[in-house]
């Protein structure tokens, strides 16, 4: 039943409460005919104009629509505060993001200004083995120890001009005065011959603790000949007994 249909019932009842249709006992037969006509002709004018304006169920969902009009502004304005303190929080956190990422390059400073120096690459040491230690010399690897400071003339029978140089261990050593020098601690000379080219090689290396000549492997190679390669080489001890713990150049290195 549409609102109309409603409105129309509504009138008709209180158009009956004021004047009372007649009953057939008090004559007014006709009466409640005409009552009920004007009844039908108010309500079929209702529905008409219903009909003709589109009809009551039609204005019906419009009127739903005003009401809910506030709602949903209301709504939108909830959704627009949300959307903007959803903004906001973005801006928040990039603002944020910004500041942190502007801080990590003095966080970086910071870390490569404390970071510690790298150690230097430890030495290595002639080999043991007379065909290994040749190579090893050829590489000149022992020219980074610490060194005299140019060829002079050999104070041993070492062909002529010959340059020394000492292994760190070697160095800390002699230079707190040990009466024994330390396993690995190592030695080599540079042998020119007459001549500013180096012709050959003496080496020696600590193998073993304590003191003496056997605690040394020694080598020396000439000119292209090898003329000692061993432990404790007697052709090497005979002449560096007089030395520290059997080295023999003059320390501090000249």
């Amino acid at each position: 039943m549409t609102v109309f249909r409603w409105i129309a019932l509504a009138v008709l009842a209180v158009g009956c409460a004021v004047n009372p249709v007649p009953t057939p006992a008090s004559g007014g037969a006709g009466g409640g005919a005409a009552a009920a006509t004007d009844a039908g002709g108010f309500a079929a004018g209702v529905d008409a104009g219903a009909t003709a304006g589109g009809g009551a169920d039609t204005l019906a969902p419009a009127f739903d629509a005003v009401a809910a009009a506030p709602d949903a502004a209301a709504g939108e304005t909830s959704v627009d505060d949300a959307s903007d303190a959803t903004t906001a929080g973005d801006s928040g956190a990039s603002d944020g993001t910004a500041q942190a990422d502007a801080a990590t390059p003095s966080d970086a400073a910071g870390d490569v200004a404390s970071a510690p120096d790298a150690a230097p690459p430890a030495q290595t040491l002639p080999p043991t083995e007379a065909k290994a230690l040749a190579v090893w010399l050829a590489s000149g690897a022992y020219q980074a120890w610490a060194a005299e400071s140019k060829v002079h003339g050999s104070a041993g029978p070492h062909f002529g001009g010959v340059k020394t140089f000492v292994s760190d261990k070697l160095l800390a050593s002699l230079t707190k005065g040990d009466a024994a020098h330390p396993v690995d601690a190592a030695a080599v000379k540079e042998l020119y011959g007459s001549g500013t080219t180096v012709l050959g090689w003496s080496v020696m290396r600590k193998t073993q603790g304590g003191a003496g000549g056997a605690t040394w492997w020694w080598y020396e190679d000439y000119g292209g000949k090898v003329y000692a390669a061993g432990q404790g080489a007697s052709l090497c001890t005979g002449c560096h007994a007089p030395g520290k713990d059997y080295f023999l150049s003059q320390f501090p290195l000249q």
